[in-house]
């Protein structure tokens, strides 16, 4: 599943177009011994690869990232 918030995204495609190469987030379901896994990576990973996106943007993109999981299950 690939998902993407326009304000997040047009926040740091403005800071530097490269961040495009992390985009959209993705999410993904997986089954592993009879159980159903739903993982994504941490958009606060961004932060650490373009330092110009501040760590507390992509902490506001994380949880909303977490709360599509959590709410999922």
């Amino acid at each position: 599943i690939e998902i993407c918030s326009g304000k997040h995204a047009n926040n740091f495609l403005n800071k530097n177009r490269l961040i495009s190469l992390c985009m959209p987030c993705k999410i993904n379901v997986l089954e592993e011994n009879g159980k159903i896994k739903i993982v994504g990576m941490k958009p606060t990973i961004i932060s650490q690869f373009f330092p110009e996106v501040n760590k507390k943007e992509a902490e506001e993109v994380e949880r909303d990232v977490k709360e599509i999981i959590d709410n999922a299950k």
